[in-house]
């Protein structure tokens, strides 16, 4: 499913961390794009630090909280890399992406 191959990928440096996604998903298969608000909640042991994955062709902003930082690690083919930087004690972001994805088969 194509949804599932877009959906972040979230880890730490030390390993996996449960999480869990809110999704509000708009998909336009005319102009083959999508948007898609994520309210991610983690856990109470999660780290400030997060790595996210996201396909490079989809664009990535912070809507909360304000103080969260986002910083561009690279692309590796078609696959950006963030690190999600959060304050101290904050359990719920929000990330918006969109964008148009079109991979001939």
């Amino acid at each position: 499913m194509l949804l599932a191959c877009l959906l972040l990928s979230l880890a730490t440096v030390a390993g996996a961390v449960d999480i869990h996604h809110a999704l509000r998903v708009s998909l336009d298969p005319a102009n083959q794009s999508l948007s898609v608000t994520d309210r991610i909640t983690l856990p109470a042991n999660a780290p400030n630090d997060l790595l996210l994955a996201l396909h490079a062709d989809l664009q990535l902003r912070i809507t909360q909280p304000a103080d969260a930082r986002l910083e561009t690690l690279g692309v590796e083919g078609r696959i950006a890399r963030y690190r999600l930087r959060l304050a101290a004690g904050t359990r719920e972001v929000e990330l918006a992406y969109r964008g148009r994805l079109y991979h001939a088969l």
